[in-house]
């Protein structure tokens, strides 16, 4: 399995957790990871799977993902600021605070600083300082929108030419290693290390997208990074994939769904999928969708793993 079909599973967690419930996955740490990182309201969800894993006897700080947990605390911090009651009741929370200094590490703001040398990111590496989510002298450094947004829409270009273009990405010859182990694994086709710089740059990418996206005239950028696979096989986490969703929902609420149903012949139909998750079509919008996908049956063979028609003509119909 690879992340394209883990997308699937991070999917229907998100539609059972929509439902107050906990997928079966959220008994293992990648589905917790997945769990986390889809949940609508993460406030919510954390206390949930902490309850959960209290009742297994398990230690909580050890069996949630730190890096998941900065990162939706991040997407707080960012919507509602650093004194907001949502925030705080997040960081006042020994367990977050715990996981948050856990996510960054010691050095990591040089590290982030030399991993993107050449590039104008440096305001950036504030990400990486606890402090930045810790203390309200430190999340000042993400106030400064003058400077910061300029970073963000380099650190997205970055993005999308090197992992979702490749260009300058380092890959695996699976040929000879196939030769050399007698195992053939498409998932393996990126380096390590370039596995390991993206997971360093998913914070950067994230919070990117999140300040970036408050810019209309940032829209075709955002068209750019949805209509773009990854061009390795994506990990098993798929956050490249969740990136991508990510920024399919910004451009629906940059655009508004008449606008965003012009991307159905360049979208996958998994996004709209995806976006009817999070803002609910109504039954009008969904036969429009389906209306503009049977006048061009092109438009549903562009997503290996969903077709528009099959998800949405039950609905449809039942409407």
């Amino acid at each position: 399995m690879c992340g394209w079909c883990f997308e699937r599973i991070a999917l229907k967690i998100l539609s059972v957790e929509q439902s107050g419930q906990l997928h079966s996955e959220c008994n293992n740490m990648l589905g917790r990871w997945l769990y986390l990182r889809e949940a609508v309201d993460f406030p919510q969800a954390l206390q949930r799977i902490e309850k959960f894993l209290i009742s297994k006897k398990l230690v909580v700080a050890e069996e949630l993902p730190a890096t998941v947990v900065l990162l939706r605390s991040l997407e707080i911090l960012v919507k509602d600021g650093f004194t907001s009651t949502s925030y705080q009741g997040l960081v006042q929370q020994d367990l977050v605070r715990n996981l948050i200094v856990n996510a960054c590490k010691e050095d990591g703001s040089s590290i982030f600083i030399k991993s993107t040398e050449g590039l104008s990111v440096e305001s950036l590496a504030a990400l990486y300082d606890p402090a930045t989510y810790l203390t309200e002298a430190g999340a000042q450094a993400l106030m400064n929108v003058t400077l910061l947004i300029p970073a963000c829409q380099e650190m997205l270009k970055h993005y999308h030419s090197w992992w979702l273009l490749g260009d300058g990405l380092a890959k695996n010859n699976l040929d000879e290693r196939m030769a050399e182990t007698g195992i053939f694994d498409p998932i393996e086709d990126i380096a390590e290390d370039q596995h390991e710089r993206f997971d360093l740059l998913l914070r950067a990418t994230y919070f990117s997208l999140l300040l970036v996206s408050r810019d209309l005239a940032d829209s075709d950028m955002f068209r750019q990074l949805v209509k773009q696979h990854p061009v390795g096989i994506p990990w098993f986490k798929g956050d490249d994939l969740w990136l991508q969703r990510v920024a399919a929902l910004a451009l629906y609420d940059m655009r508004g769904f008449d606008s965003f149903l012009e991307y159905l012949q360049e979208f996958r139909a998994t996004l709209f999928y995806y976006i009817d998750q999070r803002r609910e079509f109504t039954p009008d919008q969904k036969r429009q969708l389906l209306d503009a996908t049977y006048k061009n049956p092109g438009f549903d063979r562009n997503d290996d793993y969903m077709s528009i028609k099959e998800w949405l003509s039950e609905s449809v119909e039942a409407s």
